[in-house]
């Protein structure tokens, strides 16, 4: 009735900025049953002591010929580990991610295996999307293919098995739903620990994207379900421009 949460995600100093508000919103996290554990990459020490100075649980990874997202890779793993021998769920959540503090609460209480909350990020368009993706419904997998004649046998392949999917455009997110999703990013994602027995953390140097959306390529070949609760909304400083001022 009280699982035991870890609650932490990989770092480097590039996220100094954020450490404040960051640990702040972590340590008032409204649950009495879960720890907090960084994994800093970074390439010198300084920032690792820095954590440890303002008292957070920190390790720091001695990998030093890894690219990026296989540091990445490393300091996930270095979690999974940890959740898989002590711990009930892991709350991925990203440095940057600044949470409700009844995040764990409202996530657990809908008893999924992999549950995300909600959080934007400003992409090219220059417009605020959610890190949520959808399956494709209808006719629409079949107009994408149309309109890509160029796809890859990957995409067609995965359109055959109904896992063709797209990012959820700025407000089509219905509001305050349960809502099954095609995949999400790992910045605010709650695991539970029959998922990581299954699923390593992975990247490839090859294809575009990184952990995120491997892990859910393969919680969705294992037979897993992908949940988001559209009323759990975090705020995202992906750099220092969101600040607030």
């Amino acid at each position: 009735m009280n699982p035991k949460i870890l609650v932490g995600c990989p770092t480097y100093d590039g996220k100094a900025y954020c450490l404040k508000e960051y640990a702040g919103a972590v340590k008032n996290l409204d649950y009495g049953n879960y720890d907090f554990v960084l994994v800093d990459n970074s390439s010198a020490y300084e920032y690792y002591e820095k954590l440890k100075s303002l008292g957070i649980n920190a390790w720091h990874l001695n990998e030093k010929d890894l690219s990026v997202r296989g540091k990445i890779v490393a300091c996930r793993n270095l979690l999974r580990k940890m959740v898989i021998e002590k711990y009930d769920y892991f709350l991925s959540l990203e440095q940057d991610v600044i949470p409700p503090k009844d995040i764990i609460k409202k996530l657990l209480a809908h008893n999924k295996l992999i549950i995300s909350a909600v959080y934007n990020m400003r992409m090219d368009d220059g417009k605020d999307h959610p890190l949520l993706w959808r399956f494709f419904e209808g006719k629409e997998a079949e107009e994408f293919i149309a309109k890509n004649p160029k796809i890859g046998p990957e995409v067609a392949a995965a359109m055959k098995k109904g896992l063709l999917c797209k990012r959820y455009e700025p407000g089509e997110l219905p509001k305050d739903k349960l809502i099954k999703i095609a995949a999400c990013g790992l910045g605010a994602v709650l695991i539970h620990k029959s998922v990581l027995e299954k699923i390593t953390f992975r990247a490839s140097e090859k294809k575009d994207g990184y952990d995120d959306v491997f892990f859910c390529q393969d919680a969705l070949a294992n037979g897993f379900e992908i949940f988001a609760d559209t009323g759990v909304i975090c705020e995202h400083f992906q750099d220092e421009k969101f600040m607030p001022k």
